[in-house]
């Protein structure tokens, strides 16, 4: 670990870092908790480590209940591999990056994690094959990004999460995913603008936006079947642009602002009936 001089004490924070962070990561919540209480500020470091070695044959790699403290938290460039990936019950209270990590096959949960006002980004991020959990969980204040992050072959769910004042991106995303459930989620700023989408549904449903809210879906597929905004409120604009082949569910949702939908297309699948040849003639 390293600790700061008296010198500079009072200008730069403890960081702990490389095998110092995994040593104590590795003796459990309970002496993680106690480090960080009596080192509110430290600084985490976790760049680059790849955590493959760690695992505990079947177990999930676990940070359930971790506390962070107020200081910065890096996870960028680390390398989880395949296996369940739990951050459940986490509280980062500083800036948090886990930018350009990877994850591999399994379920990867931040179920009830709690996210601190100064930015949290999961940019660039690769989240591998399987489900993606983010239920009940809260971010502040600060810019949430998934700018250019890869959702993999399974369902990825924020149902219930709730984000602060600050601007949420899921711009350049590319969603392998089954289904992106959204129902119930409350922000000031969304922009969803996949760069490619291969999901089978959408679900926006009873989501709340307090300020702008902008969706384009230009970059999906014909696999797309179901786009649910059923019984959400937008209170400032709402912007839905995009070629679909199904139509949108707008049943029941609530808009008091300007409504923009001039840049949406709806190319609706044509089932023809099979017809029997020669026609039966009745008389």
């Amino acid at each position: 670990m390293t600790e700061t001089n008296d010198d500079n004490a009072s200008t730069e924070p403890a960081i702990l870092k490389g095998e110092d962070a995994i040593a104590l990561w590795k003796e459990g919540r309970d002496a993680w908790n106690t480090y960080i209480e009596t080192h509110p500020g430290v600084e985490i470091d976790f760049s680059n480590v790849d955590f493959s070695p760690h695992r505990f044959e079947s177990e999930p790699l676990s940070f359930e209940g971790f506390r962070f403290g107020i200081g910065d938290v890096s996870f960028k460039g680390a390398v989880f591999n395949s296996g369940d990936v739990s951050f459940e019950f986490a509280t980062f209270d500083g800036r948090l990056s886990f930018n350009g990590a990877t994850f591999g096959n399994g379920i990867v949960s931040f179920a009830d994690a709690t996210f601190g006002d100064r930015g949290t980004t999961f940019s660039f991020v690769n989240f591998g094959d399987g489900n993606l959990l983010f239920f009940r969980a809260v971010f502040g204040n600060g810019m949430v990004s998934f700018y250019g992050a890869t959702f993999g072959n399974g369902d990825v769910f924020f149902s219930r999460a709730t984000f602060g004042d600050g601007f949420v991106f899921f711009s350049e995303i590319n969603c392998l995913c089954r289904r992106l459930i959204f129902h119930d989620v409350s922000l000031a700023h969304v922009e969803f603008a996949p760069l490619r989408l291969n999901a089978h549904s959408l679900n926006f449903s009873s989501m709340t936006v307090k300020r702008t809210a902008v969706f384009d879906l230009s970059h999906t597929t014909n696999s797309l079947e179901d786009v649910s905004f059923r019984n959400a409120v937008f209170d400032g604009p709402f912007t839905l642009n995009g070629t679909l082949t199904t139509a949108p569910d707008l049943r029941g949702t609530k808009t008091v602002h300007h409504v923009e939908l001039s840049g949406l297309r709806a190319m609706l699948r044509r089932e023809w009936p099979h017809l029997a040849w020669p026609p039966k003639i009745s008389r």
